[in-house]
């Protein structure tokens, strides 16, 4: 699905419709869309890493407790859902953190595996973070694969992951999630 922007009435012919260039996917209030959000941690493989999301003054806040020991992830994962991403390259996010490095995760249709870019921000600041969909790397259950790109319009799932190899406290602030061109 693409958004499209139209120009005021007298606008000229050939500019009367224009491709929007980004497309927001949410922003936490409740005008944005509901992307469902549910915890997956390190315990469905017998780990001890410890997570929650709480929804509050538009924004969403991912925060808990990494344990390297058995495990060492936690994540936030959105519904499965087709997001219309057809023709666009980026995702793009604003956020505050405390510096430790996240990845941004990406599930194609009728696939085990997903898609991953990691990032760091600096602690403390909200930062705009926008990540290549190009440059994701295919994974499953942590390992590297070798695979192509993923397929923008396959996209039916995001998600927030830490997976750092540190034990401790983390917390994740997110003010909106788009799509870009």
């Amino acid at each position: 699905m693409s958004l499209l922007v139209t120009n005021p009435v007298g606008a000229a012919p050939s500019a009367a419709k224009e491709i929007a260039k980004e497309m927001l996917l949410t922003s936490f209030d409740t005008q944005s869309p509901d992307l469902a959000w549910r915890v997956v941690n390190d315990g469905v493989m017998g780990g001890r890493s410890s997570s929650d999301f709480n929804l509050a003054d538009d924004a969403l806040t991912f925060s808990g407790v990494t344990n390297t020991n058995g495990g060492g992830f936690a994540s936030i994962r959105s519904g499965l859902m087709d997001f219309g991403l057809d023709g666009f390259t980026q995702f793009a996010l604003r956020v505050r953190t405390d510096g430790r490095a996240y990845t941004l995760l990406l599930r194609p249709k009728n696939q085990r595996i997903s898609y991953r870019m990691d990032f760091v921000t600096q602690p403390g600041q909200w930062q705009e973070v926008v990540l290549p969909i190009e440059q994701f790397q295919a994974s499953w259950r942590g390992r590297k694969l070798n695979e192509p790109p993923i397929d923008p319009t396959s996209i039916e799932q995001v998600g927030i992951m830490i997976a750092d190899g540190r034990d401790g406290d983390f917390n994740f602030e997110i003010d909106w999630l788009q799509a870009r061109r």
